[in-house]
């Protein structure tokens, strides 16, 4: 039996309140009232993969990424804003919106983190792990707390205070001397580099309210931070090329798909994949030449696909191509 849908938000986000009347309120009406908030919700995730294609195939080579990626990203963020705007005014808020529009997100996480990744030349490979592990590991808790508690709360300095701090970054990088300056090195790291590791600190000040604010740990939750600590560390351990930072953006964002699956489904908490971790330290401890990274991936997109499968079915009901008329305000 699905649970009934409810949801509940506390945004105290320095931004989002601006951002909404002067940006996102008044772009709403070039949104054709009879198309579903969901639609937009994928149309707007778009642009983080073509940003994500763009930064891999021409990198920083190419001046005019420092133009086309922002705007792409500005794109991104209105339209994770208009979403649930344009399900508002049609009165088609759903269960299968609020997990459509935030578990694409949870895959953004990661993915913004590679843009800037490639765009800045950041190749010290255990500063990129410790950045991805300690955003995921705040995004899930955000998301552990919505399970917990049936509260999604966003802080004064969020995802939206990031993204917009990320794109005005990659805009002024545009002009050389900017771009210079941040990739200059002071010590043993580049000034991007401390930037991205001061935002870290912000991710593990949210993940640490966050749970105070949850104040129940499950042993679930608690085998999710262990699990995915020691899948990172292996990951550094084990060298396994391309294929690390698909698989930490993948571990987790099953993790958090399961906990919005089970906010807004069944009440579910599910125990963390384990053996993405047991196959890593088959690697580790067995024999460092046979490498079981690319079936680790393989494993994980199956994974994240059923889950996501699982999730849409059991919330099929709500998916539409075209608002009903009724739904039409």
């Amino acid at each position: 039996m699905i649970r009934k849908y409810s949801y509940q938000c506390r945004d105290y986000s320095i931004l989002t309140p601006i951002f909404k009347k002067y940006l996102v309120e008044p772009l709403i009406v070039l949104i054709p009232i009879s198309i579903p908030a969901n639609i937009v919700t994928i149309v707007s995730n778009l642009f983080v993969y073509l940003s994500v294609t763009l930064a891999f195939i021409y990198g920083n080579d190419a001046r005019w990424n420092f133009i086309l990626i922002p705007i792409s990203l500005t794109v991104y963020i209105i339209g994770d804003h208009l979403d649930g705007l344009q399900a508002k005014r049609t009165g088609t808020s759903s269960a299968l919106g609020e997990f459509c529009d935030h578990f694409l997100d949870t895959f953004n996480t990661g993915l913004i983190l590679l843009i800037m990744f490639q765009l800045f030349n950041v190749q010290y490979e255990y500063l990129m792990i410790y950045l991805m592990t300690t955003s995921y590991l705040a995004h899930a808790s955000i998301f552990y707390h919505q399970f917990k508690t049936g509260w999604l709360v966003f802080e004064k300095f969020g995802s939206l205070e990031a993204m917009v701090l990320t794109i005005i970054l990659l805009f002024l990088s545009f002009l050389p001397g900017v771009y210079d300056l941040l990739t200059t090195a002071v010590w043993k790291f580049t000034i991007i580099e401390y930037l991205l590791m001061l935002s870290s600190v912000g991710a593990l000040a949210t993940f640490t309210k966050t749970l105070v604010d949850t104040k129940t740990l499950s042993t679930c939750w608690l085998w999710f931070c262990l699990l995915f600590i020691v899948l990172a560390l292996f990951l550094a351990a084990t060298d396994p090329g391309n294929y690390l930072y698909s698989v930490l953006i993948l571990y987790p964002s099953l993790y958090i798909g399961g906990l919005m699956h089970g906010h807004l489904i069944d009440g579910r908490e599910l125990f963390p994949d384990i053996l993405s971790v047991l196959m890593l330290g088959a690697v580790f401890f067995i024999n460092q030449a046979v490498s079981l990274h690319s079936y680790l991936l393989y494993y994980l997109v199956l994974r994240v696909c059923f889950l996501t499968f699982t999730t849409f079915y059991a919330l099929r009901s709500h998916w539409v191509w075209v608002n009903p008329k009724t739904a039409i305000k």
